[in-house]
């Protein structure tokens, strides 16, 4: 398993220090493996869907507030809010066996669908594979 995050790898080290991460962490702040993988940045619907209308605008003066207070709580903002992230599992071919594209913020995909892919996949490790 490996992450890829916007952060620069000082600011990756101490995120995975401080939420024991036991995978790597590749830094991508530019962007260019979210490209190349076709994570798209969501629209206000997809990311605060469930927050007060005030933040449906994104107005700079509306979000100060709330980004001091996620901050005081240890749970700052990615660098890029915006982004929606993806969950992708790719066989020791380089193939991409699975691509999970998010619809929105917290649409995580069953376990299953996963497990199944990475067992699958080539390198996976499932019995026909052996």
């Amino acid at each position: 398993m490996v992450v890829i995050g916007q952060a620069e790898p000082e600011r990756a080290r101490r995120y995975a220090a401080e939420r024991g991460i036991p995978c790597p962490i590749l830094c991508d702040p530019d962007y260019e493996a979210y490209r190349a993988f076709g994570l798209r940045e969501g629209s206000v619907a997809q990311v605060m869907y469930d927050a007060p209308e005030e933040y449906w605008d994104r107005q700079p003066e509306v979000w100060e507030g709330l980004i001091k207070q996620r901050e005081k709580e240890g749970r700052p903002f990615v660098d890029h809010p915006w982004m929606l992230p993806g969950e992708f599992v790719v066989g020791t071919d380089g193939k991409i066996a699975l691509a999970y594209h998010y619809q929105y913020c917290e649409n995580y995909p069953d376990p299953l669908v996963h497990i199944a892919s990475i067992k699958m996949a080539p390198g996976g490790g499932s019995k026909s594979q052996r």
